[in-house]
């Protein structure tokens, strides 16, 4: 659920089998690392299921971050092609030997590539945020992603008939929960805008509009968004059932 969007499970399939399709035929494959730089969407959820049917590695790249620690992650990465939209591409710096594939240009199909990933192989690629030095890039595996997903879906009870609030930034750990999570159990996921994670008054409307019942905030946050007061009778929380709160100091207060 992305704004107006709705997009299927097998939209979602079609879409990232073109993905896949187009990094394949590209010679695209295991061991490779595909940057995505596409803001907060329907597109970029696809576009990172497309890079795992592909058997490679996605490396999230968030637009809002400067020109130098883009051109970092690019280089550092050895990223072989970058991911992004005819409307963002002309917000990316230019890197030498790696090529980029606009997602306009990419049509959806009912089969993918046919390819054996193993859980040793890598499925993302993470980088630090560099506030004491050089950001260090951290290689995850499948086998890794897979066993963190599946004990948050256990220990948390996600059911599909969930929806999960997906409001970090591509480039912070907590995203890959957010998306992957709920799709492994068959939930929907609920996207905020880009920039929307900044806005009590859009967070607090969407969560009660979509009726989330599953989200994941920094303290931070949860402490705005409590703050928050509106006209509306109704508690925006009304429909939440699961809400985790982590990576900043959680006071007893607040909990």
């Amino acid at each position: 659920i992305d704004g107006d969007t709705r997009m299927t499970y097998a939209e979602l399939d079609r879409r990232a089998n073109g993905i896949a399709q187009r990094l394949r035929d590209g010679g695209t494959g295991h061991e490779d690392v595909v940057a995505v730089a596409i803001p907060r969407s329907a597109d970029l959820i696809a576009t990172q299921l497309g890079v795992l049917k592909a058997g490679a590695a996605f490396l999230p790249v968030d637009l809002d971050h400067p020109d130098d620690r883009v051109a970092y992650l690019l280089t550092d990465s050895r990223a072989r092609v970058v991911i992004t939209t005819a409307a963002d591409v002309m917000r990316l710096p230019l890197v030498d030997d790696v090529s980029y594939l606009v997602t306009d240009d990419v049509t959806p199909v009912t089969t993918g590539p046919s390819v054996v990933t193993t859980g040793d192989h890598p499925a993302y690629l993470m980088y630090t945020s560099g506030t004491t030095g050089r950001p260090k890039g951290v290689l995850i595996t499948h086998h890794a992603l897979l066993n963190q997903l599946t004990w948050v879906i256990d220990h948390f009870g996600l059911r599909g008939d969930d929806r999960m609030l997906h409001q970090y930034s591509p480039g912070f750990d907590p995203h890959v929960e957010e998306v992957f999570a709920p799709l492994l159990a068959g939930a929907a996921i609920v996207v905020a805008r880009p920039g929307g994670h900044t806005d009590p008054a859009y967070l607090t409307g969407l969560v009660r509009d979509e009726r989330v019942t599953v989200m994941d905030l920094v303290p931070t946050l949860l402490r705005a968004l409590l703050d928050h007061t509106d006209s509306d009778t109704a508690p925006w929380w009304g429909s939440l059932r699961r809400l985790l709160a982590g990576g900043e100091a959680l006071t007893p207060e607040l909990a």
